[in-house]
């Protein structure tokens, strides 16, 4: 269990003495707020078949701020809906604008594969032509597939800092 662990580092006196803050932050309920302006229906029932019938406060107040045209940094931890903050404005600018392009910068490739499936996963639901396109370009990518990219890239291209150099 994680608390032993760190009880009986907290006992150890290697390790004890590098502890500069330990604190237990307790569980609290979840809080929800809604958008200030709608997401376009079509969204919205993505969300429901998901089964997400709201947004965490943090990912409302971060969706109304890039949809405002302002840059955005969200730290919070595992599993906590980062990936809906991004994904939603930028699968709104697709319904709105057929030729849009999002470009999806991630340091890990394993981390890459993990948001083109979250991506794909969360459009499945639309017919096959009317999902954007993804793809990954990265180390693993093979020539042919790089150039087939590159003469027609795909509306989410995801890649890591590397290959965007």
């Amino acid at each position: 269990m994680l608390t032993d662990y760190i009880t009986s580092l907290l006992k150890t006196p290697r390790f004890a003495r590098q502890v500069t803050c330990h604190r237990i932050i307790e569980g609290q309920e979840a809080k929800y707020a809604g958008l200030t302006r709608p997401l376009p229906p079509a969204l919205s029932r993505l969300l429901e078949l998901g089964g997400l019938s709201s947004l965490y406060t943090h990912q409302a107040q971060a969706i109304d701020r890039i949809r405002a045209g302002r840059d955005v940094v969200v730290t919070t931890p595992t599993a906590s809906g980062k990936s809906l903050i991004y994904n939603l404005p930028v699968i709104e600018r697709f319904l709105l604008d057929p030729d849009a392009r999002a470009l999806y910068l991630f340091p890990l490739k394993a981390l890459a594969q993990d948001q083109k499936k979250a991506l794909e996963k969360l459009v499945s639901p639309w017919p096959k032509d009317a999902r954007p396109a993804t793809a990954v370009y990265d180390g693993d990518t093979s020539d042919y597939v790089r150039r087939k990219i590159r003469e027609n890239p795909p509306a989410a291209l995801i890649t890591n800092p590397d290959m965007l150099h």
